[in-house]
């Protein structure tokens, strides 16, 4: 048998002349990232090139790091237990065994609750699981600053459009760069309000007091499965309505030379306008700015087309230029679907590019 090199095993030691608990693991940014968030006391030791814990954390330390695959040393287990025979100092000079000994009778502590809490977890989730959520809350630029991902995954009551239940989540720096990866290569970016399915461990963060996933991988295909069964259901939702064809049976203008434009006011105004100045017609153009991405992308996109409609334009176009799939799904909404529907003007759209599908 190939004996591991010292080098590669996560392992908790004690040093008995520093007094420090020692946490030796390979490097590796995204797990030095974790382990300062959960233990603040660890620090490195230069002059012993290597990361060290005040004794008084080697139970907090355990907790954690031994469910991480940390093997503890026989020195470690003998501290360990020697701090928890030991009476805890807390403030005003009494101990953890003096405030357990005051509790009233079946009363119970904080720190047992959380511990039987996390062997409950332990026992129902004792590997990571998959699951299905949308997110919410997740801002990839206010995250860079804070050297984690944070966010929750939701169950989404499509009647009220509010979360029916939610979880608090958690992505390390190299999972997310992985699972970034993974989602372009699907045409997808991660964004708010996506619909995902993680693999995610279960815990409790004590110190916070609060249960969080920990997510490890994802399954994209899950998600753009998703986005075009969204699309599915929206037309059918207008077909059943009986609107579905209204806007395409309205009659043409023979020469429709007054044209609302809706779109961002950057390239695909742009270009849209560079196209119609070269056909030789005298067009004049009624623009109107939405937003093509995010969250108000339908409310912009109605309120625009019903501006134009007002204006009598002779017909409207809906614009947007390529992206992810994900970024062009904010168009399949029924808001938008309907407004077009149901508006006196024909519109026509061109979102994205040839191959893509979008509502529009």
């Amino acid at each position: 048998m190939v004996k591991m090199r010292e080098s590669a095993v996560r392992k908790l030691d004690y040093d008995e002349d520093a007094g420090v608990v020692v946490v030796s693991f390979p490097f590796d940014q995204a797990l030095n990232a974790q382990l300062k968030s959960e233990l603040p006391g660890m620090r490195w030791d230069r002059d012993g090139r290597r990361w060290v814990l005040p004794a008084r954390h080697a139970a907090r330390a355990s907790e954690i790091l031994i469910q991480m695959g940390f093997a503890p040393t026989e020195a470690f287990i003998a501290t360990l237990a020697g701090s928890a025979s030991a009476p805890a100092k807390g403030a005003g000079g009494s101990s953890a065994a003096a405030d357990a000994a005051e509790l009233p009778p079946g009363a119970r502590s904080v720190a047992e609750l959380v511990a039987r809490i996390k062997r409950a977890l332990a026992d129902a989730f004792p590997g990571p699981v998959w699951v299905v959520g949308t997110l919410l809350g997740f801002d990839k630029v206010a995250a860079r600053a804070a050297r984690y991902y944070p966010f929750a995954l939701a169950d989404w009551d499509e009647t009220a459009d509010k979360p029916a239940c939610q979880l608090d989540a958690v992505m390390w720096p190299n999972v997310f760069q992985t699972l970034c990866h993974k989602f372009r290569g699907a045409g997808v970016e991660l964004r708010d309000t996506l619909p995902v399915l993680f693999k995610v461990s279960v815990r409790v963060w004590e110190s916070a007091g609060r249960l969080q996933l920990y997510v490890e991988d994802a399954d994209p295909s899950y998600t753009v499965g998703r986005i075009l069964k969204n699309l599915d259901a929206v037309h059918d939702r207008l077909i059943q309505e009986g609107i579905a064809d209204r806007n395409r049976r309205l009659p043409w203008p023979e020469l429709p030379l007054r044209v609302g434009v809706v779109t961002a006011a950057k390239d695909g105004f742009a270009d849209f306008q560079r196209i119609l100045s070269q056909s030789g017609f005298p067009f004049e153009i009624h623009f109107v700015e939405s937003r093509v991405q995010g969250p108000e992308t339908a409310s912009s996109v109605v309120a625009a087309l019903g501006r134009l409609a007002r204006e009598k334009v002779d017909c409207i176009a809906l614009v947007r230029g390529g992206g992810a799939s994900a970024d062009l799904s904010w168009f399949n909404d029924y808001a938008i679907g309907r407004a077009i529907c149901l508006c006196p003007v024909p519109v026509v759209a061109g979102i994205g590019h040839d191959r893509d599908e979008t509502l529009p």
